[in-house]
């Protein structure tokens, strides 16, 4: 392989690396978002859509099979067996928004950091899982909830 070439191939190594974390930061940006939303359980709605958009998005780009009802499955397996004390979390973020004023403040800065934190985390794991030449059918929540737990807190600083 000339010079050249090696180097186009390493621009565009780059640029491949580079696409995700795009969609990826998007995306956290719209979950925000959706976990300002003053109404209890709408900001989770919100964020779940985002997310699935999220995946969506980047299955496509890794030219990986695309079904919403699968990738809601995977979602809420991956979620519920990684992580069900930041699910608490997010539960409880929803929920404070029903007293008024202080509690719709400070739900909605529990949810917006956690719909953000948590859009990241799922985003860095499905990208490395699709990365890898994995699909929504083989990816196995354990084997990557090191990585999302890391990748969540990662998440938080950015959603702050």
């Amino acid at each position: 392989m000339s010079k050249t070439e090696q180097q186009t191939s390493d621009q565009d190594k780059a640029a491949k690396t580079k696409m995700p974390s795009k969609v990826i930061k998007q995306h956290v940006t719209m979950a925000i978002g959706g976990g300002l939303i003053p109404v209890p359980y709408a900001d989770m709605a919100a964020v779940t859509a985002v997310q699935i958009k999220m995946l969506h998005a980047l299955a496509k780009m890794y030219d990986v099979p695309f079904k919403k009802t699968l990738a809601k499955t995977v979602t809420a397996s991956l979620f519920g067996s990684i992580i069900p004390r930041y699910l608490g979390h997010s539960s409880i973020g929803s929920l404070l928004k029903a007293i008024p004023v202080v509690g719709t403040y400070s739900g909605s800065i529990v949810m917006s950091t956690f719909s953000g934190a948590s859009t990241y985390a799922l985003g860095r794991v499905f990208s490395e899982h699709f990365a890898s030449g994995g699909n929504f059918l083989d990816i196995d929540p354990h084997k990557v909830s090191d990585f999302f737990k890391k990748a969540y807190e990662e998440g938080k600083n950015l959603a702050n």
